[in-house]
C-alpha cells in the first residue's frame, strides 16, 4: 500500500516526526506531516480567507482551521489521564488480598512439629551449624573412624557429641 493510499485525501504539509505521512500529536514534534482532517469544502473556503488579514477571521473561524489540522491542543494531549487511579486501585486490591491470604494462613495454621526446630532434633541442628560453620567445632582427632562428610569423630557443637547423637 503506498503512502498516499494511507493518507486518503489529506493534505500532506510537512516532512513530520519520521519523514513518513502519519499523524501524532507530540509535544516534542509539534508539527505532524499531514493534517488531522481531510480537505472538505468549507475548509477550503476558510484556507483562502486564512491567506488574507487573519483580524477578519471569527473566532469559530480561527477554532475550525486549528482542528483541521489538529486533533487536540498541547492542554488536551498534555493532559493527565487518570490513568494512575486505576493502577493504584488495582494495586490496593492485590495488597489487601495478600494480606487477607496472609490472616488465613495465622489463623488456620496448626502449631509446629516438636521435631522442626532445634530442640527437637540437636545433633542434625549441629551438623547444620557446623556446615554452615556459624559454630566452631572442638574436634578429638585421636578418636577414629571419621564421621559424616568430614566431621570428625568425636566433633561438638553446643556440647553436642555429633557422631554419637546420629
Amino acid at each position: 500500500m503506498s503512502e498516499l493510499a494511507k493518507i486518503g485525501n489529506r493534505e500532506w504539509v510537512g516532512y513530520g516526526y519520521n519523514g513518513q505521512p502519519n499523524y501524532a500529536d507530540r509535544p516534542d514534534f509539534p508539527l505532524p506531516a499531514v493534517r488531522f482532517r481531510a480537505e472538505t469544502p468549507d475548509i477550503k473556503v476558510l484556507r483562502e480567507k486564512e491567506k488574507g488579514d487573519w483580524r477578519k477571521l471569527t473566532l469559530e473561524e480561527k477554532k475550525a482551521l486549528y482542528r483541521a489540522s489538529f486533533c487536540q491542543t498541547f492542554a488536551e494531549f498534555q493532559a493527565p489521564t487518570g490513568e494512575w487511579k486505576g493502577v493504584l486501585g488495582w494495586s490496593l486490591c492485590l495488597a489487601s488480598l495478600s494480606l487477607w491470604i496472609y490472616m488465613a494462613m495465622k489463623m488456620f495454621e496448626g502449631a509446629a512439629p516438636a521435631h522442626a526446630g532445634p530442640e527437637g532434633q540437636p545433633h542434625r541442628w549441629a551438623l547444620l551449624q557446623v556446615g554452615l560453620r556459624e559454630q566452631p567445632l572442638e574436634v578429638n582427632l585421636w578418636r577414629l573412624p571419621w564421621c559424616l562428610l568430614g566431621v570428625a569423630a568425636g566433633g561438638r557443637v553446643d556440647g553436642v557429641d555429633i557422631c554419637k547423637s546420629i
